[in-house]
């Protein structure tokens, strides 16, 4: 993930997020950056959720979701916040499973 300056367009900060499987969902709210990504099957294939610094691309925290988005065959549809509260929401045959995950 690459931030820009958009006044001068120059290259704020550099931040590997994706893992290993990819970049899943991503949400810019209250000076933060979340970000869901699929740490793919060499490591566990589970998700991970970031969350970044806006500013500065900072790590602020890291949450094992205990879910694997690809397992569960659903196709994820949005990243929400709320407060401290990230909602993920999936997809599947009409039915919109979520998981819930509070940030510090």
């Amino acid at each position: 993930m690459v931030a820009f300056d958009l006044t001068s367009g120059s290259q704020v900060w550099l931040e590997d997020v994706a893992v290993a499987g990819g970049l899943r969902a991503l949400n810019v709210t209250g000076g933060r950056v979340t970000v869901l990504a699929d740490r793919g099957t060499r490591h566990d294939g589970l998700d991970e959720l970031r969350v970044l610094d806006a500013v500065t691309g900072d790590e602020k925290e890291s949450i094992e979701t205990g879910l694997d988005v690809d397992g569960a065959q659903d196709e994820l549809a949005d990243l929400f916040v709320y407060e401290e509260l990230v909602v993920a929401v999936r997809q599947n045959s009409g039915v919109r499973p979520f998981s819930v995950y509070a940030r510090e």
